[in-house]
């Protein structure tokens, strides 16, 4: 049986993590440390060690409850004082152990039992252990990291002593899906209060967003749900969204200050060169009170803290968004709307029906409240309300061995026992269609023959080695015919 944190002084009731409201895979919650509770999910801003365009004191005034630095860094730089003393704040901080400068450079000049006895002795209040990044390697490569990452959590567990202090255990194995298994495995069972996945930057990057998100997905999927999963670098706030949905409680990121280096002015839908601005599309502090002009011809130093400051404050503002579509249940419409942002994050989303499942498991799709939700298009309906849906649907098909179907075009001539099929529902009793969810849905008909593509595609899995009787609508008959099922046609005039 492998060791756990448990196996040591017991570690004090305030380090928890509560769940308040779950859509998708995304959670409102609260995380309790020795120095103070937050909300989740939520961003904690990257401070540099070196001097980065804005204070810590200047960013937690900001509104942010929870910062990260390096704590690396900082030891390489002589300091011991309590890091709340150095960055001169109070509140929860978090510390990174130095694995990103292991993905980088290949080496650190530190142990993890040095490391680990490090964050303690600066009184940090989330930990991380000395990971092996994985990055982008072969499977060969891919595994060593896997096993020297649980070697080094195993031994982590025998040299903490300071179990204030939630301590975080990085998910290592790059894309590899076996890997992945083998490491969640290994880390679920040493019993970590947080864990986190592990150098994605690469994937960021590369805006190789399908990849990242499937491999978070994936780790969230077989953590305990009752554990936070942390996502370090999630860099935009065009992915936020993407991230809570696919699981990530909190995540960090520098690439406010590392954007504005760049002099690169961030929205939720992307970035754009501050010379290319005409006006600041936002209404933060910054932006009321400077036109772009009047910050091109400012001091570098003074436009780069500036555009860090814009930068964080859309990165807020996105994070109280987020928060706001999951106690309304709107966190899938959120992403939606985010995927237009870019190709890769349309791709994205039109994978979204691979995690249907995973999100029917968490959603909590039978309290419909008083919102409605909003079909687009065929991407749309593979949201969990509708899966929820089909689910019912399906458990009464499968006691039937002959089917009757009807579209909306001759419902009205069709038996009330014809089940109903079109968008966005594909198959339904039609009393359902004022109950939810089909009731709270708001969507635009498509034209006919839309709709019978739709159908066809959708429709033939659920009435598989059953005798289908279509009434009325000819086209359809034949779609399904050549779409493999047995289907006969009746003319709807000819109904009782």
């Amino acid at each position: 049986m492998s060791p756990t944190l448990a196996d040591g002084p017991p570690v004090i009731e305030m380090n928890s993590f509560k769940v308040r409201t779950k859509d998708l895979l995304g959670r409102l919650g609260e995380m309790r440390t020795k120095s103070g509770s937050f909300e989740t999910p939520t961003l904690a801003p990257v401070i540099s060690v070196s001097g980065g365009p804005l204070s810590a004191k200047e960013i937690k005034d900001m509104g942010f409850d929870l910062l990260i630095t390096n704590a690396y860094l900082w030891m390489r730089k002589g300091e011991s004082r309590d890091i709340h003393s150095i960055l001169g704040v109070d509140g929860p901080i978090m510390t990174d152990s130095g694995a990103y400068q292991l993905l980088v450079y290949k080496s650190v000049d530190t142990t993890n039992e040095e490391i680990i006895s490090f964050q303690e002795k600066i009184n940090t209040d989330i930990g991380v252990v000395l990971d092996t990044p994985t990055g982008m390697v072969s499977e060969e490569e891919a595994r060593r990291t896997v096993e020297k990452t649980i070697k080094s959590e195993q031994e982590a567990l025998k040299i903490i002593s300071n179990r204030e202090i939630i301590w975080t255990a990085p998910i290592q194995g790059g894309t590899y899906q076996p890997l992945l298994k083998e490491m969640v495995e290994a880390a679920s069972a040493m019993d970590y209060p947080l864990y986190a996945l592990g150098s994605p930057t690469p994937l960021m990057e590369g805006h190789m967003y399908s990849k990242l998100f499937d491999v978070l997905y994936s780790v969230r999927m077989m953590l305990p749900p009752q554990k936070p999963l942390h996502l370090f670098g999630a860099g935009h706030p065009s992915i936020f969204s993407f991230a809570v949905a696919l699981g990530a409680d909190t995540f960090d990121s520098a690439a406010y200050a590392l954007f504005a280096k760049e002099g690169r002015y961030m929205t939720v839908m992307g970035s754009e060169k501050l010379e290319n601005l005409k006006e600041f599309p936002c209404s933060c502090p910054v932006c009321t009170a400077y036109r772009p002009s009047e910050l091109l011809k400012m001091d570098k130093k003074e436009r780069e803290r500036l555009l860090a400051k814009h930068n964080l404050y859309v990165s807020l503002a996105e994070i109280k968004t987020i928060r706001n579509a999951i106690s309304q249940g709107k966190l899938w419409d959120l992403v939606e709307s985010r995927a237009r942002a870019s190709p890769e994050l349309w791709e994205v989303f039109k994978n979204f029906g691979l995690y249907s499942r995973g999100f029917l498991y968490h959603t909590q799709v039978r309290n419909p409240g008083a919102r409605g939700f909003s079909v687009i298009d065929s991407n749309s309906t593979q949201r969990p309300e509708l899966l929820w849906h089909l689910e019912s649907i399906k458990k009464i098909l499968d006691s039937e061995s002959e089917v009757s179907i009807t579209t909306r075009y001759f419902s009205n001539k069709a038996p009330l026992s014809a089940y109903l099929v079109g968008f966005p529902f594909v198959i339904t009793k039609r009393p359902l269609l004022k109950v939810y969810p089909i009731y709270f849905a708001k969507y635009n008909q498509p034209n006919h023959d839309e709709e019978i593509a739709f159908i066809r595609e959708r429709l033939p899995p659920l009435l598989k080695e059953k005798s289908v009787t279509v009434i009325g609508d000819a086209e359809l008959a034949k779609a399904l015919k050549d779409a493999g099922l047995s289907v006969s046609f009746t003319s709807a005039e000819v109904q009782p």
